[in-house]
């Protein structure tokens, strides 16, 4: 039998969660979102110790993965859940549940093209948004080596491509929802698109929202 090597601190925090989530949910209650985000925590976790021991500064992440921190990053800016997100996703006539947000922070689960153009919709930002890597922490997997961050924004864009912006007033996505009347904040980038008078700065914030 192999020998059982011992976990880090902060490992074995993590897998304390997931244990304690896991029990949460055969006794029948609610366990999934702490489980969900302990799993993630414990990769999250496990990806700074391998970078940490090789070196390197950037990990490889595919699309899935891409879409799943992007997302997660305006969701937590937005100061929105993944039970409401959710709600807003099938409000547009996507059938999102949590757990579906959950999954696609996670890149559990394939995106279709349609639901990333749904999210562009809900947080007033480009579709392509969601498709390019953070600035400093991951590639792009790619069959003939990584791509970073600039090289796929000029596959998607053309030659000195750049991403664009969005906004509160720009109208595609109103038009994309139905020009429907909506409830006041039916969409997370009523939160998203904010002034923070402590900092200054307009949301929202991102390494690559350049």
């Amino acid at each position: 039998m192999a020998e059982k090597k011992s976990l880090p601190l902060g490992l074995r925090r993590c897998v304390d969660d997931i244990s304690n989530a896991l029990a949460d949910v055969a006794e029948g209650r609610d366990g999934f979102p702490q489980l969900y985000e302990a799993v993630q925590s414990a990769v999250s976790a496990a990806t700074s110790l391998a970078t940490a021991a090789t070196g390197d500064e950037r990990s490889a992440a595919n699309f899935g993965v891409i879409i799943g921190k992007n997302l997660k990053d305006l969701r937590t800016q937005a100061g929105w859940s993944q039970e409401r997100l959710a709600t807003a996703m099938a409000d547009l006539g996507f059938g999102w549940k949590r757990i579906t947000v959950a999954e696609t922070e996670l890149a559990l689960r394939r995106v279709t093209l349609e639901e990333v153009l749904g999210l562009g919709v809900l947080f007033a930002v480009p579709a392509t948004w969601f498709l390019i890597p953070v600035d400093g922490e991951d590639d792009l997997e790619w069959p003939q080596g990584q791509l970073d961050r600039s090289t796929v924004t000029e596959l998607l864009f053309g030659r000195g491509g750049k991403l664009g912006v969005g906004g509160l007033n720009w109208s595609a996505p109103a038009r994309a929802s139905g020009g429907r009347r909506r409830q006041r904040n039916w969409r997370p980038a009523s939160d998203l698109y904010r002034y923070d008078p402590l900092t200054g700065e307009k949301y929202p914030t991102k390494k690559h929202n350049s």
